[in-house]
């Protein structure tokens, strides 16, 4: 996995990008993007459109400078999921770790079922919803500022 398919997309309305054994990085992006990658992980930083990330065989790390407002789904097989929000964030959490465990530095109100791999809940008032599925991983759910 030496090869990194970096993506600076500032305004674009959708973009789609699939790569085998290159990590997919993502930057600025204000549209939709849709991610997908096989042995290769993927990272996104300071997005603002709706996401789904999906790595096989890698982790998906996307982290939030501000707020997000649309929805995101981040899906992991063989990888462990990172989310990192602002401490001001209000989101609902869909979460669901098969062998794996779901961490969160939030203080949560629980809206569904809960259990060791799974969670749905809110983080502050509630909003986008955000999915996050590891198969074979981890979730951890981290607070920054």
């Amino acid at each position: 996995m030496g090869q990194t398919a970096q993506v600076l997309t500032p305004n674009l309305e959708a973009t789609r990008i699939e790569k085998l054994n290159e990590d997919i990085e993502i930057s600025e992006s204000t549209g939709s993007f849709e991610a997908l990658t096989t042995n290769g992980s993927i990272r996104a930083r300071n997005i603002s459109g709706p996401l789904m990330a999906h790595s096989m065989n890698g982790d998906v790390e996307v982290w939030f400078e501000s707020a997000p407002e649309e929805q995101f789904d981040l899906i992991s097989n063989n990888g462990d999921i990172r989310l990192i929000l602002p401490r001001t964030a209000n989101v609902n959490i869909v979460a669901r770790a098969t062998n794996g465990r779901i961490n969160t530095e939030f203080t949560l109100t629980m809206e569904g079922d809960v259990a060791q791999d799974r969670v749905e809940a809110l983080i502050g008032k509630g909003g986008p919803q955000m999915t996050l599925l590891a198969n074979n991983g981890n979730i951890q759910i981290k607070r920054f500022g």
